[in-house]
């Protein structure tokens, strides 16, 4: 099984679906940065700390909140195109109303890390900042594997984690590479940070356009697991063993 040439062959076939999601996410991301930059501009945390931390948490919320619909909606389209007919949904309310909840845990676990993080380097703390630093990495390389492993499975159901999970721990060697992109997406990401300047409208272009093959990584991961989770599908049952999910 030549899993990236099928995830590739995928993403070439269904490129609507593919633009769809992109689209959708820059749209996030560039709303949520707006946003962020007025609250930063437009309070003074020293002046006025409670309505500057109360506009950064709307700020934090809108993006779990943008993002985790965003990803609801476009990647059941593309994973049920790929897995037709035997994946299907009923469409958006559906797909909201089923994987919604996925990503918003996911995404505010991820956002939560973050703010952890920016506080204790605000506060000098540098050794728990730079644990946190691998926190954040080992969350964002399971991220996208975990959720799209739980929209195959159908929904978010704690009793059948385990289960909805399993591909990712009996198919390990083939997970491994999904895992390994989302490394490579989690450090251009960080590198690109050099790249940022003082100018607003400068940076907000240049975060805007580097989101884009970020974006593709995103979906090839997707595309990847998805790929991993139908191959699974057609595996025996197997015996429960200490190694596997």
């Amino acid at each position: 099984m030549n899993l990236p040439a099928e995830a590739l062959k995928d993403m070439q076939r269904h490129g609507a679906a593919v633009a769809r999601y992109i689209v959708a996410i820059m749209l996030t991301l560039i709303s949520y940065r707006l946003l962020a930059f007025a609250a930063q501009h437009g309070l003074s945390e020293d002046a006025h700390p409670q309505l500057f931390a109360a506009a950064r948490l709307m700020a934090a919320l809108y993006l779990a909140v943008a993002a985790s619909a965003a990803q609801a909606v476009f990647l059941a389209q593309l994973g049920a195109a790929i897995d037709v007919p035997l994946w299907k949904y009923k469409g958006t309310q559906d797909a909201l109303q089923r994987f919604f909840v996925i990503w918003f845990i996911i995404n505010l676990f991820l956002i939560t890390l973050i703010d952890i993080q920016t506080r204790l380097l605000g506060a000098d703390i540098e050794d728990a900042a730079a644990f946190m630093e691998l926190l954040i990495m080992a969350a964002h390389v399971a991220a996208m594997p975990a959720g799209a492993c739980i929209m195959h499975w159908g929904a978010l159901d704690w009793s059948e984690l385990g289960e909805a999970l399993r591909p990712l721990g009996r198919l390990l060697s083939l997970a491994v590479f999904p895992f390994a992109i989302g490394f490579i997406q989690y450090a251009l990401a960080s590198a690109r940070m050099a790249g940022a300047t003082d100018n607003m409208l400068a940076n907000l272009l240049f975060l805007s356009v580097t989101d884009v093959p970020l974006m593709m990584l995103d979906v090839f991961i997707f595309v990847l697991v998805w790929r991993l989770c139908m191959h699974h599908r057609t595996l025996p049952p197997v015996e429960d063993n200490p190694l596997d999910f």
